[in-house]
This record gives C-alpha cells, sequence and structure tokens, in this order.
C-alpha cells in the first residue's frame, strides 16, 4: 500500500508540475533584468558608434574645402610671372589685383581683420569661406630639389606654399616649386 500511495502521490505531482508548466506564461524577474541589461548595454554601445560618426562626419567636407581653397590660390601664384626672391621683389604692389610676379604673394595672409577668409583674385570675398585662414610663403629654395652640388644658383627656384586652415583648426599646406626655365 506504501508504494502505491507514493506512486499515485509522485503521478499527482508529476501532473501538477506539467500543469504549472503549460499555465506559465510570462517570464521571470531575473530573465526580465538580465534582457534589460543586454539591451541597454547594445543600445550605449550603437549610440556612442552613431555619435563618433556624426561628429567625424564633416571633417572631410572641411578638409576638402580647405584643399579647393589651396589649390585655387596655388593655381594663381603659379602663373604669375617668375620673379626670384634674392635680391627680394621690389616693388610689391598694394593690392592683390596687380600682383604680376610669383613674389608678390610672399607673406599674403588672409587670416584676421577686414581680409579674413578666402577672398578671388581680386580680394572680393567668397561667400561662405570667412572662417578659413590662408597663408602664402614664397622662398627661395635651390637646393631642395635633392640635386647634387648645388647646381641650381640661387634664385632660380621658389618653393611656394599655401597653407588653409579651417573653422575646426584643421590645417593643410599645399606646396609647390616654380623653377626659372629657358
Amino acid at each position: 500500500m506504501a508504494v502505491e500511495t507514493i506512486l499515485s502521490w509522485w503521478s499527482a505531482q508529476r501532473v501538477m508540475c506539467m500543469a504549472l508548466k503549460q499555465k506559465q506564461l510570462g517570464v521571470t524577474l531575473v530573465e526580465l533584468i538580465i534582457a534589460l541589461v543586454i539591451i541597454g548595454v547594445a543600445l550605449a554601445a550603437m549610440v556612442t558608434a552613431v555619435g563618433s560618426m556624426a561628429g567625424r562626419s564633416a571633417d572631410p567636407a572641411v578638409r576638402q574645402q580647405a584643399i579647393a581653397i589651396a589649390n585655387m590660390y596655388m593655381a594663381e601664384v603659379t602663373a604669375k610671372e617668375f620673379t626670384a626672391t634674392s635680391p627680394p621683389c621690389l616693388p610689391k604692389p598694394a593690392t592683390r589685383a596687380e600682383y604680376t610676379a610669383v613674389c608678390h604673394y610672399n607673406g599674403l595672409t588672409n587670416a584676421a581683420g577686414v581680409n579674413a577668409g578666402a577672398r578671388d583674385q581680386l580680394g572680393n570675398s567668397i561667400a561662405g569661406l570667412n572662417q578659413y585662414r590662408i597663408v602664402v610663403n614664397v622662398v627661395d629654395a635651390p637646393n631642395e630639389l635633392g640635386l647634387l652640388n648645388n647646381e641650381i644658383p640661387t634664385g632660380d627656384v621658389l618653393r611656394i606654399t599655401v597653407t588653409v586652415t579651417g573653422p575646426a583648426n584643421t590645417s593643410f599646406a599645399l606646396v609647390s616649386y616654380r623653377a626659372k626655365y629657358g
């Protein structure tokens, strides 16, 4: 009888456990907390990645604009007549529109005050580019081209450097050489 009672009790417990398992439709509090922690960590990682990408998305545009400005200034400078800086290029015209020689551009700065920002050849401000700073340097550079025995005389090669600094202090320098030929 004792064995039958135990078997009957065990069968009843088993039936009740099966019934409870079938009725359980929700999740436990522990399962819910674990799921929330996992979702929170994933969302935090996603927000950090998206925020980082959004913060850097303007950098390439600023850099490309700085490159375009440097190219514009360099094309203007190199299109002018070659005149050596040694002896110094004199006299330097009063306005950029009157520059006729490469050496006239030495020391040109559009960085602060009235002349801030990118300007065209006539000195007119270019819309939307007033946050860029431009500096042009023209120096004698006869020994920088890697030739042996200093074969190029002083005054026959000029190094032109156009440095453009953008709104986020990102700087780009474009360097070109202009040689006296002929």
